[in-house]
């Protein structure tokens, strides 16, 4: 199965996350504020930086080279796909668990919602994250060809590693 989407990366996010799950939800009380920070402080603390995907449970959080509408594809596999990673910029592996089985992509930090959402079976996936093109940034970093291929299976949990990489990975 594959979703095509064009995702308002709004400060450079876009997230992959369990409709249930993922952000704490829920009301304004100090818990909830305490739970937001420990997310926060998972998905973009350095080494999220340094490998452009911030994790959290139930959540992914893909950093884009540009703050602005960027083409992503995503796809349901039943098994980790056998492919070429040369043709990327960056390739990220992480795991996502989605008890809810159903996933939504969002950018602006879970604010712009893409429809539709994706129904999997509930369980535990691995996420290859691929970043194309992020060296076509204008200086302005309003420009460019950057694009975006996130590829789901099942699989038991995983720690996250960067499997690919050309350049510096200072975009």
């Amino acid at each position: 199965m594959r979703y095509d989407y064009d995702v308002f990366a709004d400060y450079h996010q876009i997230t992959l996350e369990d409709c249930d799950g993922g952000m704490p939800k829920g009301d304004d009380s100090p818990e909830r504020a305490n739970q937001i920070g420990e997310a926060v402080s998972a998905l973009l603390n350095p080494e999220a930086f340094a490998r452009h995907l911030g994790v959290y449970r139930g959540v992914i959080c893909i950093l884009t080279a540009r703050n602005t509408d960027v083409p992503l594809v995503v796809e349901l596999h039943a098994t980790a796909p056998q492919e070429n990673l040369s043709e990327w910029d960056h390739v990220v592996e992480a795991s996502i668990e989605t008890p809810s089985g159903c996933l939504v992509v969002s950018g602006g930090a879970g604010m712009f919602e893409c429809r539709p959402a994706m129904h999997v079976a509930p369980g535990t996936y691995r996420v290859r994250v691929c970043f194309g093109a992020v060296y076509t940034i204008s200086d302005d970093g309003m420009e460019g060809e950057d694009r975006y291929r996130v590829v789901l299976w099942p699989s038991p949990a995983a720690d996250t590693v960067v499997v690919h990489t050309t350049g510096d990975d200072a975009w």
